[in-house]
Formats: C-alpha cells, structure tokens, sequence
C-alpha cells in the first residue's frame, strides 16, 4: 500500500482542490467532531479528505493506492494543472493524526496574497511546514480581477470587510520590486503580459497604507517585502510573524469603516 499526505492550499480557486474533485467520482461522506470526512475514487486511487471545522481552516488531503507509488500524483506545476496548491506533509510530524493536528495546528488560517511573482508559493510552504494553515490566495476580493474596476474608496471597502470577516483569519500580503517580480515571471514560460501584475501590486499596495493610515488594520492584515537576498532572513522574519499572530489571536479591537 502506497501513501501519501497532503495540505491543499488552494480553496475556491481555478485549478485548486476543488477543481480536482469535480474531476474524480464521489462515494461518501462522514462527519466526526473535529472534520468531516469525503471519499472519492480517482481511477486506481482511493482519495480522502478531511475538512476541519472551524476554526483550523485545515483541508488534508490523503491518498493511497495498491498499485501506483504515487510519486507523479502531482505533476510539474504548470498552469493548466488541477492539482496546484498541494503540499507533501507525507512525513510531518503535526499532520500524522487528528490528534497531532489539533496539538500542533494553529486555531487560525492566513491567507497570503499578492500579484504573481512575488513568492507566495514559498511562503505558502514555510507556513504549513510550522503549523500554520495558508490558504494561497483568496478568489472573494483580493484575486478577484472585478476588484481592479472598482474606483479607489470602494476598493478600499472591500478589503477592510473582507479581512474583518472571520476573527480567525488573517492575511498577508507579500511585495515584490517591479524588477524582482518581473525576473520570476519571465521563467514561467506562459507568463507574457505582466501589466495585470503590476496592477495588482499596486492595488494591493494602496490598500495597505490607506486602511493603516486611518488606523483599520486592527492587525489582521501585514504586508512583506519579500526582495530579502538570502531565503534564512525571509524565513527569520516568518517565524517572527508566526509568533505575533499567536500573541494577537485572542486579543482583537474591531474598528468601525467610516
């Protein structure tokens, strides 16, 4: 018997875990206190997934098989695949057992944005490797491409609702040097036009400093300049992150957008 564990990261958005479901047949489903359990059958491959209740945010995804070891269930990530956003916790420690998770699991999720190219991908990893649920991208208002149409003040609006929405969430949005962001796109080999991407970055920017500005983060969104030349600072300062947010988790004052 083959086996493999994985954290899906991807929720809600194209070619995420829920793209790959529509894709593999449906058995059942059970619920338990904690999650509720689906199974699907994807050809010679059992796949069950555990959707943790609130407020751990978690999707575990595990996969066995009689016959295939496993080793290309993810293919290359290219764009046009529907398995994005899933990541090896095979031989974690934290993600063995409903009991290990609910003992080294964060009680909240994070949910990293930003324009493509800015590194979220790594920073998605780093996450999940120190128990912290991340979800890469949020398709509600952040990656909605709608959001760029809006005029500037009702951006702004749907940000601080957005961010405010779950006391258990908070997001992060990773920055990235025009020039930084740029050298990462052009080794993708489909990613030609990076005008959107800047957009992004700047709406994205924007939103930041005018919510700080009057005083409306209430500490639920940060933002990180990931041009750090050596991978040891960037993670230095995630940990540090990490550990603010498990200080600030019960500790929130809610301010009111006028």
């Amino acid at each position: 018997m083959y086996q493999k564990k994985y954290v899906a990261t991807r929720i809600g958005c194209s070619g995420g875990i829920d793209s790959y479901l529509k894709t593999i047949q449906y058995i059942k489903m059970e619920e338990y206190e904690d999650y509720n359990r689906y199974f699907f059958l994807d050809n010679d491959k059992n796949v069950i997934i555990d959707y943790y209740k609130l407020p751990h945010h978690l999707v575990l995804v595990t996969v066995t098989s009689e016959t295939d070891d496993l080793s290309t269930f993810i293919p290359e990530q290219t764009r046009n695949t529907n398995k994005k956003g899933l990541i090896d916790v095979t031989n974690h420690e934290y993600y063995q057992s409903n009991e290990s998770i609910l003992e080294h699991i964060q009680p909240f999720r994070i949910i990293v944005e930003g324009a493509k190219g800015t590194g979220k991908s790594s920073i998605v990893r780093y996450f999940i490797k120190k128990g912290v649920v991340a979800q890469d991208r949020d398709p509600e208002v952040f990656s909605n491409q709608n959001i760029l149409q809006l005029p500037k003040e009702n951006r702004l609006k749907q940000v601080y609702q957005r961010i405010h929405k779950n006391e258990d969430e908070y997001f992060l949005l990773v920055m990235r040097s025009t020039k930084r962001m740029n050298e990462s796109l052009q080794k993708r080999k489909n990613e030609i036009n990076t005008t959107n991407h800047e957009l992004y970055r700047k709406a994205y920017q924007d939103a930041y400093i005018s919510l700080n500005k009057a005083g409306l983060l209430d500490e639920k969104m940060m933002l990180i300049h990931n041009n750090f030349q050596w991978k040891k600072h960037r993670n230095q300062y995630l940990k540090h992150l990490i550990h603010h947010m498990i200080d600030q988790y019960q500790n929130k004052k809610i301010k009111t957008y006028s």
